[in-house]
């Protein structure tokens, strides 16, 4: 099902994310010795991986509402050829928007002088638009579409008589 393969490239994107967690725990534990190309690249990865984990729970969100709102539209949308599509623009999003965190960050030693891959510059406008894209792509739509999905989703579910509502209401509440 569509749920099924959303939440296989949830925990690929997950995963990716685990393969960079020995490095930065051995970073903060010691220092970083990698190198400024490992910065860069396990940086992107975690980026990246971030956008794609926030865009699959927001398609997760959105194809509920459609499943729940307009059950014989989802019929016709529940095809291979559109998730493919989907998850296509969505991975391209993903490492698309994951871009500029190379641009900003680079390896400097600390105050103890140990080098250490987190510093970043916010220096120019165009960092300062990094920030503001990552902000605003990273969360605030993504919660804004989840936000009035569930809430859309919920008000569907007063309408609806049943056991299961409560535990449903409940789940979607927390």
């Amino acid at each position: 099902s569509h749920t099924v393969v959303l939440i296989l490239h949830l925990a690929i994107a997950d995963l990716l994310v685990l393969i960079t967690l020995p490095l930065w725990i051995y970073s903060l534990a010691n220092s970083w010795i990698f190198g400024q190309v490992m910065c860069k690249a396990t940086a992107y990865v975690v980026n990246a991986c971030m956008y794609s984990s926030v865009f699959l729970l927001t398609i997760m969100s959105v194809e509920r509402l459609v499943a729940i709102r307009y059950p014989f539209k989802m019929l016709g949308l529940k095809n291979v050829d559109m998730l493919k599509k989907c998850l296509g623009v969505m991975w391209f999003s993903a490492f698309l928007l994951g871009i500029p965190v190379i641009l900003t960050l680079y390896v400097d030693k600390n105050d103890d002088g140990t080098p250490q891959c987190a510093f970043k510059k916010f220096t120019s406008v165009s960092e300062l638009f990094c920030v503001c894209l990552e902000t605003s792509m990273g969360f605030v739509i993504p919660f804004s579409i989840l936000a009035i999905c569930y809430c859309q989703v919920a008000r569907e579910l007063k309408q609806i008589r049943s056991t299961a509502k409560r535990r449903t209401t409940v789940l979607i509440s927390s």
